[in-house]
């Protein structure tokens, strides 16, 4: 944090040392002499993250970006972390890009909700329109894969995609999900464009109706 600070403006050690304190409370940490005397290996994975998240916002930026921020940390963790997220955003009128594979905690703390297959966005739109009615088949796949969501008996597969994800290396030809996608056709050779609506866009030659039954993934048991 001082070297940032340093690298930004902060030309004395007792301007850095005012600022860093500041930090050290606006992310909930109150024991700040005994933090700043610490190594790393002496702190918890929770003030760590805070710590991390301080620095991320000593220069006031209006747009911070998430990237699995509650990643290894126990449940009461998670749930400080996110809330005290919600709290910088709220008081410092800044943007937050949370990028996660929670979909619990995407749908609790995020308004637009994009999805990704292989580096390419597929759908994208208002995360309770999303959520509630998903029009990619992998949007589907991925919220079917959701614990709360299964609807299958006791020890029997719960549903699951065929195949694998590919290597960036070596993508399939046309629509990147066309070999693992149960609505797969001949039409899926070609690349599918990003068809925009009024709020909410989807990638995909047959996107999923709301009017109709959705086509849940094949069931394997992998």
């Amino acid at each position: 944090m001082n070297e940032t600070l340093k690298t930004h403006g902060h030309r004395t050690s007792k301007q850095r040392l005012q600022r860093v304190n500041e930090l050290l409370d606006d992310v909930g940490i109150h024991n700040k002499k005994q933090i700043l005397k610490s190594y790393p290996h002496q702190l918890t994975p929770g003030i760590l993250q805070r710590i991390m998240i301080a620095a991320a916002i000593s220069c006031d930026p209006l747009l911070l970006i998430a990237d699995e921020p509650t990643t290894s940390l126990d449940l009461s963790d998670q749930i400080q972390i996110m809330d005290m997220l919600s709290q910088l955003v709220d008081d410092r009128n800044m943007s937050l890009i949370l990028i996660s594979h929670d979909f619990n905690l995407l749908s609790e703390k995020t308004d637009q909700l994009t999805l990704m297959y292989c580096g390419q966005v597929i759908e994208s739109g208002p995360t309770k329109e999303l959520i509630n009615s998903p029009k990619h088949p992998y949007t589907e796949a991925l919220l079917a894969s959701v614990p709360s969501r299964w609807d299958v008996e006791h020890k029997q597969p719960v549903p699951t995609l065929k195949g694998s994800t590919p290597s960036l290396f070596h993508l399939p030809v046309g629509c990147y999900l066309g070999p693992r996608c149960p609505n797969a056709s001949a039409k899926c050779v070609k690349p599918p464009p990003l068809t925009r609506s009024t709020i909410h866009h989807v990638r995909c030659h047959f996107p999923i109706d709301s009017d109709e039954k959705i086509i849940r993934p094949s069931v394997t048991a992998s």
